[in-house]
């Protein structure tokens, strides 16, 4: 019997190990997924290269709970938070999100009516004072696909 359980417990161990190594070696450039990056959909052809970030890839059922429809099966890529960004999901998510989306959905960000691209995340996101926001506001999926095209979930606009 102990020997039983001990080959039990081995098996499910190495089991752990090979899905913890499968995860590790996911490819966020991998074209058999529809990328979303920070709540965009991303062109095959824009090669991600930030080496901090959160990856989900997303079932089938999440899809549909989601009322997302792609071709192919989707990988949610959300880079690491600017302080702007945890003043809005982190700090006051229940004040600016009037949305059941699950937290792990991050929302791109269009600052004084331009979406802002991943170069511009870059540049502009850092010093984004909170203090200098004159209003922030979400816009939900559909009025946000009318503006911009790209965006899934919706957008958080900032006006400055």
């Amino acid at each position: 019997m102990k020997k039983l359980l001990l080959v039990v417990i081995l098996f499910g161990t190495q089991i752990i190990a090979h899905a913890q190594d499968k995860a590790a070696t996911i490819d966020v450039n991998d074209k058999k997924y529809t990328r979303i990056i920070d709540g965009v959909v991303t062109p095959d052809k824009y090669t991600y290269t930030e080496a901090k970030h959160e990856i989900k890839l997303l079932t089938e059922k999440e899809e549909v709970k989601l009322k997302i429809h792609y071709a192919k099966h989707v990988m949610l890529i959300n880079t690491a938070n600017y302080p702007i960004e945890d003043y809005i999901f982190v700090q006051n998510r229940s004040k600016y999100l009037n949305t059941d989306l699950p937290a792990y959905i991050k929302l791109p960000i269009s600052l004084n009516g331009k979406l802002l691209s991943q170069e511009d995340r870059k540049k502009i996101l850092p010093g984004l004072d909170s203090k200098k926001v004159k209003r922030i506001t979400f816009l939900n999926r559909t009025s946000a696909q009318n503006k911009y095209h790209s965006t899934p979930f919706g957008v958080i606009e900032i006006i400055q």
